[in-house]
């Protein structure tokens, strides 16, 4: 037992760092020998000197720890001799993001103006996705919006009455033995039809075809319905249509004021409007003049809408889901009187034997859901931060 009325330094710990214990110890019992490398005094490894530094073993070869003292501490030279007194800095970065809804999924997506964009996908996503995160965003602000003039694909009854359309059409059935060929004119009873796309479904047989004879060409498809139960010589037609979207008074966007754009996941109610359902739009979007009409397209006046986020809060963006609507909030679609019965669910052409663009694909089949001129194109620039080295440009 420790003395402690005799030991000033009395301690439940026997041997004291900065102490001369070996001079104050009450008793040889309470020495460690293989503590007296921890001590400051007497002790042949480590040398008090003059100016209160401490001469520790710096021999490198030393099995002792070896120690630098302050006055030999030397900064190594680093790789690159421009960097600033502050090493690291934020740098912003622009990327374009460009989305087009002849991208997506029409079996999900049936509506041009009504998808949405996902980032960084899963194994179960659908188009239209890109294969990247949107992370530490600051800013994102749409350049540019092209959207179709002509969306509204217009059903007009036809008056067999004054047209042999009806006629032709049934003896070509009868004469192919309901089998024509498609991207193929046949002539009959002065009119010269080409086939665009057909499928037998039960006693149903839909076809559709145009007039090379018509100005509107494909353009303007004719659809029939025809009962095949009677079978080849005996076909009724049980309904005769045709389709355009260049009727006397068509639908188009410029005829309104503004199309609003919605981007449920930018729901930016930053804005004051005295509507307050267009305050949570994303952009408002305005016909532009008669020269902004191009092949039946508008390049939409967008003055550049913008959503900044806090640099405290930076965005995060996993989606875009798109919705349009006019200007009294009533939702756009593109969906009228398509053929979602197609068997090219993708936007490239397909060729006939000889070489020709077919018929039914989409940058001419006005039917089909991802017909070329129904389609929106947007624009957005998105501004994101990352951490860099903060070097001069010139040392």
């Amino acid at each position: 037992m420790s003395n402690f009325k005799d030991n000033k330094n009395a301690s439940m710990h026997p041997i004291p760092t900065r102490d001369n214990y070996y001079n104050n110890s009450p008793s040889p019992a309470m020495f460690f020998e293989q503590s007296k490398d921890k001590c400051l005094f007497n002790n042949n490894k480590i040398h008090p000197i003059s100016n209160n530094e401490l001469d520790f073993d710096g021999n490198l070869n030393s099995l002792q720890q070896s120690f630098l003292k302050q006055t030999e501490f030397k900064l190594e030279e680093l790789i690159d001799n421009n960097l600033n007194s502050k090493i690291k800095s934020d740098i912003h970065q622009s990327t374009k993001l460009l989305v087009d809804s002849m991208d997506r999924d029409f079996d999900k997506y049936q509506n041009s103006f009504n998808f949405r964009l996902q980032f960084n996908p899963t194994s179960n996503s659908v188009q239209p996705y890109i294969y990247k995160k949107l992370e530490n965003v600051k800013e994102i602000k749409i350049r540019k919006a092209v959207l179709p003039d002509y969306y509204n694909l217009e059903k007009v009854e036809v008056d067999t009455a004054t047209s042999t359309l009806d006629d032709t059409m049934i003896n070509i059935l009868d004469s192919t033995l309901l089998e024509p060929d498609t991207d193929t004119e046949y002539t009959d009873g002065g009119n010269t039809i080409v086939i665009i796309w057909y499928e037998q479904d039960g006693d149903n047989l839909s076809i559709d075809f145009f007039d090379t004879a018509d100005s509107d060409t494909y353009e303007k498809v004719y659809s029939a319905i025809i009962d095949t139960s009677g079978g080849v010589g005996a076909l009724v037609i049980d309904d005769f249509n045709y389709y355009t979207y260049k009727t006397s008074n068509p639908t188009r966007i410029r005829n309104d004021r503004f199309v609003q754009l919605y981007i449920s996941e930018l729901d930016d109610q930053s804005n004051y409007t005295t509507d307050i359902n267009r305050s949570r739009a994303f952009g408002i979007l305005y016909p532009s003049d008669i020269d902004g009409i191009i092949n039946d397209y508008n390049d939409m006046n967008c003055n550049e809408t913008e959503l900044i986020f806090k640099k405290s809060n930076l965005g995060t963006i996993n989606s875009m889901t798109f919705q349009l609507l006019d200007s009294l909030g009533n939702e756009l679609s593109t969906t009228a009187n398509k053929n979602f019965d197609v068997d090219n669910t993708s936007k490239d052409n397909i060729y006939t034997s000889s070489g020709d663009v077919s018929y039914v694909s989409p940058s001419l089949y006005i039917r089909h859901p991802l017909y070329i001129k129904s389609q929106c194109h947007f624009i957005f620039e998105i501004i994101t931060y990352h951490p860099d080295i903060n070097n001069n440009l010139f040392s």
